[in-house]
This record gives structure tokens, sequence and C-alpha cells, in this order.
């Protein structure tokens, strides 16, 4: 039987990485662009000493967040943090152009769609509003935008919110907030799909949104936040949302 709130849902909300679109690790190629610029001037590091300071930038933006309130960490920022591990000077135009580079990564190699994403977004289409909530990290929204309509799959939203251009990182209510404001719905109106228990789970609980939680390794959950629906593949969730109108295969592999 199904859930009773499903049955006053108008909009849907979905977070994109490993929820939409795979997430891929862009590290190696960023550092050889970091890599080319370096050797330009003269200054070239080590790939253990370049791969360490990028790795330390990573550390340093998770803190930054955390202690921040969720403040959204710029990738020039980040990148400004890891020339200083290095101790290396760059211009302000070669900064921009790495900044750019380090943004534009998943353009050129695009990361894959989550098995089943396009086809779980075409049937919903029709009985909900559908947003985007996405936590952009090194690649903005305006790049996030141009991969998910390389991916056709744009089109299905009518509310695209990224933490780039609103500052902030989910769990933090602001970004919720921006999404239920472009979608023109209530919170309890609305549930929130993803697969982060601290970011997508917490914040749409704590806004008054419904929680789906893609856990797809089926872990413990030995967090306070508590989803009202866990789900192993994205798939299924057109089982809860759009029952009869599709009935999705099982699939060996994670995503």
């Amino acid at each position: 039987m199904l859930p009773g709130w499903i049955k006053n849902l108008k909009a849907m909300t979905f977070d994109v990485w490993n929820t939409l679109l795979v997430a891929k690790s862009y590290a190696k190629t960023r550092i050889e662009y970091l890599a080319k610029v370096l050797k330009r001037n003269g200054i070239f590091k080590g790939y253990e000493e370049m791969d360490a300071a990028y790795r330390l930038a990573l550390e340093y933006t998770q803190r930054a967040i955390t202690q921040g309130n969720y403040r959204h960490i710029p990738v020039a920022e980040r990148l400004n943090y890891i020339l200083e591990k290095l101790n290396c000077r760059l211009s302000e135009s070669e900064k921009e152009n790495l900044i750019n580079d380090f943004a534009t990564v998943g353009l050129n190699d695009s990361p894959p769609l989550v098995d089943g994403a396009e086809e779980v977004l075409a049937l919903l289409k029709p009985r909900y509003q559908i947003g985007i909530i996405c936590g952009s990290g090194l690649i903005p929204g305006r790049v996030l935008r141009t991969v998910l309509q390389n991916k056709g799959i744009l089109r299905y939203f009518e509310a695209l919110v990224f933490s780039d251009e609103v500052g902030y990182e989910k769990p933090h209510p602001i970004i919720f907030e921006k999404a239920l404001a472009e979608l023109k719905v209530r919170p309890e109106k609305t549930v929130h799909i993803g697969d982060l228990l601290d970011a997508d789970v917490a914040g749409a609980k704590s806004l008054g949104l419904r929680a789906v939680w893609l856990n797809y390794d089926g872990k413990p959950n030995d967090t306070p936040y508590k989803p009202d629906l866990e789900i192993r593949r994205l798939l299924q969730l057109v089982e809860y949302f759009a029952p009869g109108t599709w009935k999705p295969k099982k699939f060996r592999h994670r995503y």
C-alpha cells in the first residue's frame, strides 16, 4: 500500500550527483591543467605534491562548508588554497583560465546518467512539477545546465537551483526555499529525492518537505535524519509516484 502522503504531492525536487548523474572524479584532469600552467611559468611542482594540495583543498572545503553555516565555497577560493599549499603565485588572468578549465571539465568528459533517470523523469513529469536542488561543487550551475541539456533531461525541470548561484549548500534552508518559490508550491506538497542523509534528507525535512533517500548499498541509517521513504534504485520512484506506468527492471550495476 502506498503511503498516504503521496496523494497530496504537487512537486518533486531532485539532487543531481549520484541521483540523476553519476558522480565522476575529475581530480587527475584538473591536476594536469594545473601542471601545464605551472610548467609554463617555470614553477612546476611534482604530481604527488599537487595531488596532496588538491586533496587538502577538498578537506578545507568540507570544513569551511560545515563551519561556515553551509556557505558555498567558490572555485576561486579552492584554487587559491591549492596555490597557497604549493607556495605558487599566478596572475589573475591565469587563475581565471584555470577556474574555467576546472569548471568545464565535465563538458568534454560528461558524467553518465543514473540508470533510468530519463525514463523516471518522463513518467513523473505529467503528474508533478519537477525541480533540481544541487550542490554544484567545482562544476557550476551554468555548466551543469549544459550537461543536463546534452543528456536530454533539462526539459523536464521547472526550477533549477544550484549552490554556487544561491551561495549556500544543502542542508541550508535557503536552497530549498528558492526551489519552492520557483515551483510556487508549499513544502508539505513537495518531496525531495537524494542520496545523502545529512544534506538531502536533513535539509528537506527541516523545512517540512517529504524526503526520499536513495540508499544504493542498503547501508543502515545510524543518523538522526529519517527519510519518509527509502529506495535502492531511482527506478523504484515509479512504483510509488507513478504506479502502473512502467515496471522497473532489475539492474546488476550500482547506478
